[in-house]
This record gives C-alpha cells, sequence and structure tokens, in this order.
C-alpha cells in the first residue's frame, strides 16, 4: 500500500476503496481523451483563442492525490467517512487563453448552450473568480473555470477547463506559486503548522512597520524571531541560515523600532505640554469666527 494512503485514514478498508475508484477512473479518461478535445473544442468556437493547453494524458496519479489530500483536509473530512480519492473530479483539464472579456464571455455562453442531445455535454458547475462575491482567489488570480459532463463511450466523465484572460495569464504561474508557498503546501506536514504561524508572524511585522506603532513593531518582532527559533533556524545577522531577504526585513525592522523609541523618548515631554494646554478650555469663538472654521481654514491653506 502506498506510503501517503496508510497516511491518510485511519479507515484502512475505505482509504483502499477510494483509492482503487481513483485509478478505474483515470484509466477510464485515458481511453476517452479524444471524445473529451471534442468537447471542449464546441466551447472555443467564436472567440479569439491566443492558445489552448490540452492535458498530454491524465494528471500523475501522484499529483491527483496530493490535490485531494490538500483539499480533503481543508474541508475538515473525517478520516473514517472519506478519502482524499473521494474528491477527484478533474483526471482530466485543458485551458484556454484568450484575448479580452469579451471573448471570455462568448466562451462561458458556448457552455451554457451546451445540449446533452445534440452536443453530449452538458455544463454542471461554474467557479468564476471574476465575480465580486470573490473577495480572495487563490493567489489573487482570477480566471473563469467550468466543469463539463460528456457522454463518452466509457462512460459519462467530468472535463475540467480553465478560461484565462491574455493580460492576467502572464502572472499565473507566479501568483499560485506564492499561494503554495503561503498556504504551506511545499512543506511536509510535520512543518506546516510552524510555516503558517511563521506567515502569520511575517504579516504581523510588515503591517507594525506601517503602521509605526512602537509597542506593536516591537511584539511582532519577538514573535518572528520566536517562530525562527521554533524552526531550528538561527535569528542572529551574522550568519546564514535564513535568506538574505529576511535578514534585511528584520534589520529594517529592528532599525525603524530603535527609530520609534527614540521619538518617542524625545517627543513625550512636548506631548505632555500639548495636552496640558489641550486640557484648558478653549473660547468658542475668536474675533467672531468658529474656532473650527478657522481651523479648516488653516488646513486648507497649508494644503494647497
Amino acid at each position: 500500500m502506498p506510503e501517503q494512503l496508510r497516511k491518510t485514514s485511519a479507515n484502512t478498508n475505505s482509504a483502499v476503496f477510494a483509492w482503487l475508484h481513483a485509478l478505474r477512473l483515470k484509466r477510464l479518461y485515458e481511453l476517452a481523451q479524444v471524445e473529451l478535445y471534442e468537447a471542449l473544442s464546441v466551447v472555443l468556437q467564436g472567440p479569439d483563442v491566443v492558445s489552448v493547453t490540452m492535458q498530454d494524458g491524465t494528471r500523475r496519479f501522484e499529483d491527483i492525490w496530493r490535490e485531494s489530500s490538500r483539499i480533503w483536509e481543508e474541508t475538515g473530512c473525517v478520516a473514517d467517512e472519506a478519502a482524499p480519492a473521494n474528491l477527484v473530479c478533474d483526471f482530466f483539464s485543458a485551458s484556454a487563453v484568450v484575448r479580452n472579456t469579451q471573448d471570455l464571455r462568448t466562451c462561458y455562453e458556448n457552455c451554457c448552450n451546451l445540449d446533452w442531445a445534440q452536443h453530449g455535454a452538458v455544463l454542471v458547475r461554474v467557479v468564476n473568480d471574476f465575480h465580486i462575491s470573490t473577495t480572495t482567489p487563490r493567489g489573487r488570480y482570477r480566471c473563469l473555470l467550468v466543469w463539463l459532463a460528456v457522454n463518452t463511450s466509457c462512460g459519462v466523465l467530468l472535463m475540467k477547463a480553465s478560461l484565462h484572460l491574455e493580460e492576467f495569464h502572464q502572472y499565473r504561474q507566479a501568483a499560485t506559486l506564492l499561494a503554495d508557498c503561503q498556504g504551506g503546501h511545499l512543506e511536509s506536514t510535520e512543518n506546516r503548522p510552524l510555516w503558517m504561524s511563521l506567515v502569520t508572524a511575517w504579516s504581523r511585522l510588515l503591517n507594525a512597520q506601517t503602521a509605526h506603532v512602537e509597542d506593536d513593531l516591537e511584539h511582532a518582532i519577538e514573535q518572528v524571531m520566536q517562530t525562527l527559533a521554533s524552526m531550528g533556524l538561527d535569528t542572529s545577522m551574522g550568519l546564514g541560515t535564513i535568506p538574505a531577504a529576511a535578514k534585511s526585513q528584520l534589520a529594517a525592522a529592528e532599525t525603524r523600532l530603535k527609530d520609534l523609541k527614540f521619538e518617542s523618548r524625545n517627543l513625550r515631554p512636548v506631548q505632555e505640554k500639548h495636552r496640558a494646554f489641550a486640557s484648558r478650555s478653549s473660547p468658542a469663538e475668536v474675533m467672531g469666527s468658529p474656532v473650527m472654521k478657522l481651523a479648516q481654514a488653516r488646513i486648507e491653506v497649508l494644503s494647497a
């Protein structure tokens, strides 16, 4: 039994059945590739298509199982109730890059107009990352995903097709890599919690630097240091156990913290003086003009 299967589910019988079922589906997809190509060609009729990438054979089973395991973990499935292979539905996929949004709409309308009796295919699911409700797509990358049910000689099979805008597509690989990195999917299962803690700590550090709040920045630096230490990484600036960019960012944060502390020490007497002055009652009007109107006029003059 494969090692990843043994780690997946406490219910071995259920996991083995799911594994064998997924292997059977993989073989069916291999036999029906030509028919799946034909179904996709109907969708791409009409729009200005820049490029089309057809999958060369079905995906490697190890890749399918790894991706399904990720989805399985994210959905919080109970080990006794499901195994990653239960979530597999895209053994075969294709992608197309179109010129503009009108071409993308044409592809979508072609999907909606598929007729089971005429084309032997029908649209069953859509994920529209361009929709206003999709606030944080994976890697901040947006495309249109469609799933088609195709009637083949091997039975009804699902095909996933991703439709991309040319302007966005050139950044797709970088966005996907960043999303996988941030999500900890490039780390081992054992190291993933530590990695996610580091991502969270680093995010707080960057936000604290932007906010210029002394206490927040000091706490964020301590959190990053502690997380790096728990991962077995040396946080000293003189050793090469963490990337140079991370060293530089930490050094910049510590320098900024020193500046904030210096500013705080030197401005405290001035702040106390202003607080004492502000505590006095001020007149509602100065020479007959409301104080707020005078303040607003001064702001406008200074901003001009």
